[in-house]
């Protein structure tokens, strides 16, 4: 794991590289805002597929070795809400972001990206109850035409799944008495040193302390690429906005 000043270091040497020795440098509040930004970007490219031709990134065993790190399991049914039925459907919402509270044991999750999920059901058949079914996200502007489609309907063995506002909204033909989800939790600031001695009270999402990257060596030195290259995208831009400027003022 390289330390915060050699993060700092190879990202003046790359920075400095792409631009000229007059380009502002950056302090450690910055360099640390950037490259949080830039961590969350590539582990999003991995997830969408971008760096493999739109590939799920657990085809790579490396990929699926370095995002098994932010993957993680929740089972969330202290947290389901019942809320009414819809044409005999029972719905459920869902808090993608919160805390399990259990035994004095405070768990909190956040669901950034979903990689599976299923519920529990509950219902008098014992054929139907405990049963674990697989939970299918759909558009809002698909519903009506799933329930119009005897098919497409929640099933025995399937539950449809809504996104509506920061919850994940479930629709099913039983009672839900659990929700399992996998997903790939939201990664921690990428922080090079203790950024409140920069400003006080500065803070990236409430972290202030050296906070390294927990991925390896070869998807550190990609994110702090892309850091490098969305400074070198702020500098060009402010540059431009300044000449424009003073192009203004002479006219």
């Amino acid at each position: 794991m390289r330390s915060g000043d050699e993060i700092r270091e190879l990202f003046n040497l790359k920075y400095n590289n792409l631009n000229s020795s007059q380009s502002p440098g950056f302090n450690d509040f910055e360099i640390s805002m950037l490259l949080t930004n830039a961590q969350r970007e590539v582990v999003d490219m991995y997830y969408t597929g971008y760096y493999h031709r739109n590939q799920s990134f657990e085809i790579v065993e490396r990929v699926r070795k370095n995002i098994s790190i932010i993957t993680k399991e929740i089972w969330l049914g202290k947290v389901l809400n019942k809320l009414n039925d819809f044409r005999d459907y029972k719905v459920y919402d869902c808090p993608v972001k919160g805390e399990i509270v259990e035994d004095d044991t405070v768990t909190p999750y956040h669901i950034w990206r979903v990689l599976y999920e299923n519920v529990t059901l509950k219902d008098n058949d014992d054929c139907i109850n405990s049963r674990n079914v697989l939970v299918k996200p759909v558009r809002h502007d698909e519903l009506d035409k799933i329930l119009r489609n005897p098919f497409k309907w929640p099933t025995d063995f399937l539950v449809l799944r809504l996104d509506l506002e920061n919850t994940h909204q479930l629709m099913s033909k039983y009672e839900i008495t659990d929700y399992c989800v996998r997903y790939i939790d939201f990664p921690k600031p990428f922080i090079i040193s203790d950024i409140s001695d920069v400003f006080t009270g500065c803070n990236i999402e409430k972290y202030t302390d050296f906070s390294p990257c927990i991925f390896d060596s070869f998807v550190e030195d990609i994110i702090i690429d892309r850091a490098v290259q969305l400074a070198t995208v702020s500098y060009k831009e402010n540059s431009l906005q300044t000449q424009m400027a003073v192009n203004m003022r002479k006219e």
